[in-house]
Formats: C-alpha cells, sequence, structure tokens
C-alpha cells in the first residue's frame, strides 16, 4: 500500500470521526439545553401551582366542589382551569421536556386526584363536541405517570388510592392549604383535622392519599 493510500485513508478516517464527535457534541448540547429548558418550565409550574393567589383560588374552589358534589351536580369554571393548567403541563411532559421522575415527585399527589375525580366531566365534553379530544393530555399525562409510580414507588391499586375516605381527606388538607388565597366567605365542612399534604409526601415513596 502506497504513502498515498494511506494518507488519503487516514484523512478519510479522521474526517468520519471529526464528523461523529461533531454530531455527538450537537446532541450532547441539545439534549443538555432541552433538559435545562424543562426544569424551568417545571419551576415556573410549580411556583405557580403551590404559591401563586389566583391556582390555590381555584384549588380551593375544586375541592370545595368535590368534597360536597351532589349527583348531577356541574363543576365550577374553576374545575376546568384547573384541568387547563394540567393539561398544559402535560404538553412539557409527553413531548419529553420534563422527565417523568421530576414531574410524578413534584405533582401527580395532587394532579391524580383532580384528573380521577373529574376525568367523567372531561368525557362527557368531548361527547359534546362531537369527540374532539380537549385535555387530551391530561389523560395521557395520567397514564404515563402512574405506570411510572407503578414500576418506580410501589404505587398502591386504584381502588385504595381513590377510597372515598382518602379523597375527602385530599380535598380537607386542599382547602385548609389555599383557604387564605379564596375571598369566598361560604363557609366549608367542618371536619376532622388533618395535617396538610406537602409536595415531599409524593415524592418519599408513599402514596398520601
Amino acid at each position: 500500500m502506497s504513502i498515498e493510500v494511506i494518507c488519503t485513508l487516514v484523512t478519510a478516517v479522521t474526517s468520519i470521526i471529526a464528523i461523529l464527535l461533531a454530531v455527538y457534541s450537537f446532541w450532547f448540547q441539545t439534549r443538555q439545553a432541552n433538559r435545562t429548558l424543562g426544569i424551568i418550565i417545571l419551576r415556573d409550574c410549580e411556583r405557580d401551582f403551590f404559591y401563586s393567589t389566583e391556582m390555590r383560588r381555584r384549588r380551593f374552589e375544586a375541592a370545595r366542589f368535590l368534597m360536597t358534589r351532589q349527583p348531577g351536580q356541574s363543576p365550577p369554571q374553576a374545575c376546568y382551569e384547573l384541568l387547563d393548567f394540567i393539561d398544559c403541563f402535560g404538553i412539557y411532559v409527553n413531548r419529553g421536556l420534563i422527565e417523568p421522575e421530576l414531574a410524578w415527585n413534584t405533582f401527580y399527589y395532587w394532579f391524580s386526584v383532580y384528573w380521577h375525580s373529574l376525568s367523567k366531566e372531561v368525557d362527557e365534553l368531548n361527547e359534546q363536541t362531537d369527540g374532539v379530544p380537549y385535555l387530551w393530555n391530561c389523560h395521557m399525562l395520567y397514564s404515563r405517570l402512574t405506570k411510572w409510580g407503578e414500576r418506580h414507588k410501589r404505587l398502591p391499586s386504584e381502588t385504595l388510592r381513590y377510597a372515598p375516605e382518602r379523597l375527602q381527606r385530599f380535598f380537607a388538607d386542599e382547602l385548609s392549604a389555599c383557604r387564605d388565597a379564596c375571598e369566598s366567605t361560604e363557609p366549608t365542612p367542618d371536619l376532622p383535622v388533618t395535617p396538610t399534604a406537602h409536595k415531599s409526601d409524593a415524592g418519599n415513596g408513599s402514596y398520601g392519599v
């Protein structure tokens, strides 16, 4: 093999390696940028859901309705506004910007109960709109995070998670946590005082509701 051929092969191999390194560098930088963006979005959503006055008012009104709802009673607007928030968050998780583990530890404890309690109303809404899948990302988010919790957090059965007494305790905790954000003067049901749920409840391996 001549020197010219060897030099040509070395040049070709070097070029291929350089291209592969450039592709890997681009992929790695894009991945890191998306991960950073996902964390920023997660923190913004976390701040809005747990600390903004408007969102805490919606949680209060939704919890009050779900605690005392009667057959055939329509949910207030706050319930749909809460689902809209969950649906928007679900877009980021379903598109891979936010990792399921981060989403589960931050929001599943709350999101799962509200979705379970209002999913029938969403089905009715879709029927009224000729099958247009509104709030579809809520459904996908619940399914994705539930499967993750079953695999990694030993999530108990749906029957146990959503037992009536646990739902009532969850809604009582929501009323207690969000009461000061609601300007309503309507009395809330008297229930036994229970510890208010915190974000850590969702991430410590125990399912609080």
